[in-house]
């Protein structure tokens, strides 16, 4: 039976295999910017980011195609954002400062996806850009200096949560807690970096995603069931409705 990783590696070959090298490079990206990575996996997302880069014309000989000018305008296309990505890996290589005024207003812009706001703000916090900024996602906002946010702290909640999950069903269900992983995923990539955790536990978080695990294998949902962590039932329906809105 395949991990995670196992299954991320299918997909970006199957682009490949496709010649769809734009959604095979987006899937590099975003796994490469993941909070957690392991180091071989790693090493391969960066060899194959290298080869599509060239396939793509995103290479250091082909730089001048980039700059903010060019950033700016890929980030004003809402209609097709999966190419903001490919934008924001550019920028990385550049000077955000020079754009500050216009990623504000994209991280308070209600059209723009939450997770593609989530790789931007991560790019402001490489580059250590210390600027008070407003993040709103989903009637939700918040106001954060990208160069004292403490991204390893965030990133620790996701393995804390994959670890609360992977204790609970792991040795009897292999493949939920894959679909679980990538659901936890897909939950911090749409809400980082608003996590409210005064209103809920890392408990509730953890069950409501096996819950919804569950349900996208056509399971029957069993709250109830001996998972071993304590919970609060309220609190995890409310996490299940909102994980239904994501996933």
């Amino acid at each position: 039976m395949k991990n995670y990783y196992e299954e991320i590696m299918d997909k970006i070959n199957e682009s490949i295999n496709n010649n769809n090298f734009d959604e095979a490079f987006k899937i590099v990206l975003e796994e490469l910017n993941a909070p957690y990575i392991p180091n071989d996996f790693e090493k391969q997302l960066e060899k194959i980011q290298s080869q599509l880069a060239e396939k793509l014309n995103f290479n250091e000989k082909n730089s001048a195609n980039w700059n903010i000018d060019k950033v700016l305008e890929i980030m004003s296309k809402k209609l097709d954002q999966d190419v903001h990505l490919v934008a924001f890996d550019a920028l990385r290589g550049l000077n955000a400062r020079l754009i500050i005024n216009e990623i504000k207003q994209y991280l308070k812009d209600d059209e723009i996806k939450p997770e593609y706001k989530t790789f931007l703000f991560m790019v402001l916090i490489e580059q250590a850009i210390d600027e008070e900024i407003i993040i709103k996602k989903i009637n939700k906002e918040i106001l954060l200096n990208p160069s004292k946010y403490n991204l390893n702290e965030a990133q620790e909640i996701l393995k804390e949560i994959e670890l609360k999950i992977e204790k609970a069903i792991y040795d009897s269900n292999p493949s939920l807690f894959t679909i679980c992983q990538n659901i936890a995923n897909t939950y911090f990539y749409y809400t980082f970096p608003i996590f409210e955790f005064e209103k809920y536990t890392l408990n509730d978080l953890s069950v409501a995603i096996i819950l919804k695990a569950q349900d996208s294998l056509g399971l029957e949902l069993n709250i109830e069931q001996e998972l071993k962590i304590d919970f609060n039932k309220e609190n995890t329906m409310i996490l299940l409705n909102e994980l239904n809105n994501i996933v």
